[in-house]
């Protein structure tokens, strides 16, 4: 895949010049590698064109997206934990084309556009770093305060 790059995050691009497979992730101690991806969002670009893969923020999951340049793969890779009393899980991502200039920052953009609810402040923070709470991440909080509850937490 000469040209093309990977968008490590917002600042950083790497060329996809080698066979190395290229991930943004970081430890979380479960699913099939104890990785789990960074962003919500991966992208790959070559000077003329942009593809982004994206988690769908109202399914939020353990999940790692990449992209292998020796097979010329770009993907995403979803850990289930299924037992005999819950055999489905439901997931959704999507894939859209980004402006190749922008590279990363096209691409969380248009996650914004599309998720807009996601990120709407619905919580004021009284921390100027952070600014506010999303929708998604209040419902992701709200989710482990109630499972803390049940399993005895505080």
């Amino acid at each position: 895949m000469r040209g093309w790059y990977w968008g490590r995050d917002i600042r950083v691009e790497e060329p996809m010049s080698d066979a190395v497979e290229r991930a943004t992730t970081a430890a979380c101690n479960s699913g099939s590698n104890g990785r789990i991806s960074v962003y919500p969002l991966a992208n790959i670009h070559d000077a003329r064109s942009g593809l982004a893969i994206a988690l769908d923020m109202n399914h939020p999951a353990q999940y790692r997206l990449a992209c292998n340049p020796a097979t010329r793969q770009f993907f995403i890779v979803y850990d289930f934990g299924l037992t005999p009393e819950k055999r489905d899980a439901a997931f959704r991502f999507i894939i859209y084309r980004t402006d190749a200039r922008w590279g990363f920052r096209a691409a969380a953009e248009r996650l914004h556009e599309i998720f807009l609810s996601s990120f709407a402040c619905v919580m004021p923070t009284k921390s100027r770093a952070s600014g506010c709470l999303s929708a998604t991440s209040a419902r992701l909080w709200a989710g482990a305060i109630s499972a803390s509850a049940l399993q005895g937490g505080r």
